[in-house]
Formats: structure tokens, C-alpha cells, sequence
């Protein structure tokens, strides 16, 4: 059902992926408004290349990724 990843003895079974696709678009909107000081225009590409690449691509390897930048930019934010 689930891809696994094996690591060395542990083996991940990869459950969240499909649950995050839905609030990490949310996740980007928001973003983007407290993010001004910083670069509007980052966010603002990086959403317009995620659409673009999410009708060429699969969205299982264009999300997660964009999934780990948001993660990123609120981490700075909150520290």
C-alpha cells in the first residue's frame, strides 16, 4: 500500500505523504502574507512553478519537497 524506505535496520513506511498534499497548498498562501519583509516575490515564483510543475510532473515528488521549504521559513520565522 504505502512506499517503504529501508534504512539501515528501520524501515519507514511513508503514511503522512498523502494527508500533507491538501493543507501544505493552504500552508503557501498563508505564508506568503507575513513574509513580505523577506521576499514576496520568492513565494510568489515558487507557487507559479509548483502549478507549472505539478501539470508536467507527478505531484508525489513536487509536494513533499516544497513541503521541507515551508518547514524551512516558519522555523526561521518562529526563531
Amino acid at each position: 500500500m504505502a512506499p517503504t524506505i529501508a534504512l539501515g535496520r528501520k524501515t519507514i513506511k511513508i503514511k503522512h505523504k498523502p494527508i500533507q498534499y491538501q493543507p501544505q497548498q493552504h500552508s503557501l498562501e498563508i505564508g506568503a502574507e507575513p513574509q513580505e519583509k523577506q521576499g514576496k516575490r520568492k513565494n510568489e515564483t515558487t507557487t507559479e512553478n509548483m502549478e507549472a510543475d505539478n501539470e508536467d510532473k507527478s505531484r508525489k515528488k513536487q509536494m513533499p519537497t516544497t513541503l521541507v521549504f515551508k518547514m524551512k521559513t516558519t522555523t526561521s520565522d518562529a526563531l
